[in-house]
């Protein structure tokens, strides 16, 4: 019973050093500039966690992983940020000017709105899996959202439950925030990275 307790508390500290980690990166990349790569150093130490190797050296790996995406994440996310807000101001345009083919329009815009949002989060987890240029980065995110719906139904309902924990218990914001979604994600992604390569190996 003692050492389930203490496992328990390790892992929970754990989360929320990592949680800190991430607020830390954000300061370090002066705001803006910090989200990216800090979101894809929490998901380099989660894919280590996913895997079994709850003993990473976190901090090591975390700014490793920051300095390396550095470049890369923020082009990507430069990217995915201009696709996003022309996206919301086609989504605008369409609530404005009325019509049948405007309120189909409308629901189309808000989808691939969407598919953009769980294109840039799935990036993440592809960028510390893989090692490719950065175009194949983007093509294979927008890619996976198509192709694996199964693995994005499960994504969507793991990071569901999460935001609606936390919105019920907004204390836990500052030390969960990230880790759980990106947890969560990594276990998902893991298995989903594991059968498409075992498929071209089968191939």
């Amino acid at each position: 019973m003692h050492r389930v307790f203490f496992q328990a508390s390790e892992w929970i500290y754990n989360m929320m050093k990592l949680n800190g980690l991430w607020l830390l990166g954000i300061v370090a990349g002066l705001g803006l500039l910090g989200v990216m790569p800090a979101t894809t150093a929490v998901a380099a130490v989660t894919r280590k966690w996913a895997h079994g190797n709850q003993d990473v050296p976190m901090w090591n790996l975390f700014w490793k992983t920051y300095k390396q995406s550095f470049a890369t994440s923020n082009q990507v996310g430069a990217l995915f940020a201009v696709l996003a807000l022309i996206l919301l101001a086609n989504l605008r345009i369409s609530v404005i000017v009325p019509g049948t083919v405007m309120m189909v329009a409308h629901y189309f815009i808000l989808f691939i709105f969407f598919a953009l949002l769980a294109s840039t989060w799935l990036f993440f987890f592809i960028y510390v899996h893989y090692e490719l240029p950065t175009k194949a980065y983007l093509f294979q995110s927008v890619a996976m959202v198509f192709s694996k719906p199964i693995s994005m139904l499960m994504l969507a309902a793991g990071i569901g439950a999460a935001v609606w924990m936390m919105a019920h218990m907004p204390g836990l914001l500052p030390f969960f925030a990230i880790v759980w979604p990106s947890y969560w994600s990594s276990v998902v992604c893991k298995k989903m990275f594991s059968k498409m390569e075992q498929q071209t190996l089968a191939a």
